[in-house]
């Protein structure tokens, strides 16, 4: 409350960012119950870190396309490692009129 007088902004619009974690929305509404009781013109406005949600969210689907992109990467190293293999498909691009284009690993994945 000191720090909000000495600034001179307890009458200005105050601005929360904070993930949706339920602490930080429990701990925000602490703050704005607190701030309410000894500014009654500051106006407040929540706004979630949308970069953090965004992330969880990503997090969330890689998890759940992990498996298949872990069969996927191991279906191409076995295809990468196999002679036998690449000349069959090649010679089925050849046949399909398909540019052959040999696989490159350089990054492990799994």
């Amino acid at each position: 409350m000191r720090i909000l007088n000495e600034f001179n902004i307890f009458n200005k619009v105050i601005i929360f960012i904070t993930n949706n974690e339920s602490a930080m929305l429990v701990c925000e509404r602490n703050i704005i119950m607190a701030l309410d009781s000894e500014f009654f013109s500051i106006t407040f406005s929540h706004y979630c870190y949308t970069m953090y949600v965004l992330n969880l969210d990503i997090k969330q689907g890689l998890e759940l396309i992990n498996s298949s992109v872990c069969k996927i990467y191991k279906l191409i190293i076995k295809i990468k490692n196999s002679i036998q293999i690449c000349n069959e498909l090649h010679l089925l691009c050849n046949v399909k009129k398909i540019k052959y284009l040999k696989s490159l690993l350089d990054v492990k994945i799994c």
